[in-house]
């Protein structure tokens, strides 16, 4: 299939992208559907279990293609091969959910239909970076389609997930199956396609790192048919500070110390008095609606760090009826509460959320002082780059991209 030029026509080798690209993008308002029933039938690891024998049977059906072969295949070919099966492998098993694993594989199934595809005009080896920067752009729509749709979230991870699995079926042909029809350099043409593709793709990304809560607020206000994205609490950008202190670890926020510390020497009785409202756990998720953190940065983490401390305070003292306290669980709980200590003390102080003296000595009893902890709280902020300093990386970006396209377009002399 990939050893040589496709002997369709061009047309239905889109065809085919097309359509398993919609089979993924068509699965994501249901997969929460779909995710309960086979749960309820078969168990959650079933989709794991799935995906696990899906790369058993390629590695299988492979075996069986290289052994029949007419071509020759190198031991290095082979390696190369068996190398990307077995990422596929553990990558499936690392993954957070099992869920993810199938959605993992499909990216790589389609990276194979991709490359077919271009090959029909691309026969030089820019098509192995194209074909991932055309994945890429599927998985960009599918996160977006993801952040439009109740009870799905946006993530940049999964963006590079699903470009980590077609950069890998790339590498696959690349390096195992190299296709003879494939000459070894990039041509001007090819240099130029990939040009195009990655403005395409750097236009879309800016969009959504400029994509942040206060603008989706804005502009949902304005556009009624936009809405009832006000209030998403799926957020696609958000830009804060990651703060490091030598007890807890490290934690983030929208707002700087200094502004913590004002809000709390300013708000605390206000705040309290909100937290309290929403002190009963299954009123969670109501605060999450009513308070979102574009709107209450300070009241919203402050909730979500009560929130950590009391289920993992939970979850340590019921580990210690099945024989030992998880250390691990406590220490959780007590880096939180620290956090709270250290950086909500008045606001924690007027609530009703102060912990007992014998819950503190329990958590600090079993905590894990040596353990490196990261609070999990706001950890999709965008630290390392303010917004205008990552625009302006884009918009650089983005203009090479264009002024690479444009001179070789100058130098181009190959025929049409």
């Amino acid at each position: 299939m990939l050893n040589e030029p496709p002997r369709e026509p061009r047309w239905v080798s889109w065809l085919l992208v097309a359509l398993w690209s919609l089979f993924i993008l068509a699965t994501v308002p249901f997969a929460r559907t779909i995710q309960r029933f086979v749960t309820q039938r078969w168990g959650r690891e079933s989709f794991l279990v799935f995906t696990l024998g899906a790369i058993v049977v390629l590695t299988v059906a492979l075996a069986i293609y290289l052994w029949r072969s007419s071509k020759r295949f190198g031991g290095a070919q082979v390696l190369w091969l068996v190398g990307v099966l077995a990422v596929y492998f553990l990558a499936a098993n690392r993954l957070e959910t099992p869920e993810e694993s199938l959605h993992f594989l499909e990216y790589g199934v389609l990276g194979v239909l991709v490359f077919r595809a271009l090959s029909h005009t691309m026969r030089d080896s820019a098509i192995y970076p194209a074909a991932v920067l055309v994945c890429t752009l599927v998985g960009a729509i599918d996160e977006i389609l993801q952040w439009v749709t109740p009870q799905r979230y946006w993530e940049f991870r999964d963006v590079g997930l699903n470009a980590l699995s077609a950069a890998l079926a790339q590498i696959a042909i690349w390096k195992g199956l190299r296709p003879d029809y494939i000459a070894t350099g990039w041509s001007v043409r090819g240099v130029r396609r990939l040009c195009r593709l990655g403005a395409v793709l750097t236009i879309l990304l800016t969009l959504c790192v400029l994509n942040t809560p206060e603008r989706v607020e804005r502009y949902a206000a304005r556009i009624p048919a936009l809405g009832f994205l006000a209030g998403n609490p799926s957020v696609m950008a958000e830009y804060g500070f990651r703060h490091d202190h030598p007890e807890i670890g490290s934690f983030y926020s929208r707002l700087t110390l200094e502004e913590l510390a004002r809000e709390d020497r300013e708000r605390a009785e206000e705040v309290a008095a909100i937290l309290d409202a929403y002190h009963d756990h299954l009123r969670y998720p109501d605060f999450l609606t009513d308070h979102p953190a574009s709107r209450e940065p300070f009241l919203n983490e402050a909730r979500v760090h009560l929130f950590r401390r009391d289920r993992y305070t939970w979850e340590a003292r019921q580990s210690v009826g099945e024989g030992e306290v998880d250390r691990e669980l406590a220490t959780i709980a007590w880096r939180e509460h620290l956090v709270l200590g250290h950086f909500f003390p008045k606001t924690l102080g007027s609530s009703s959320y102060r912990l007992s003296r014998d819950t503190r000595t329990f958590l600090r009893r079993h905590a894990l002082p040596e353990m490196t902890y990261k609070s999990a709280v706001g950890q999709h902020l965008i630290t390392r780059l303010s917004e205008p300093q990552l625009l302006t990386l884009m918009v650089i970006l983005l203009v090479g991209l264009v002024g690479v396209d444009r001179y070789l377009g100058r130098r181009d002399t190959s025929p049409r």
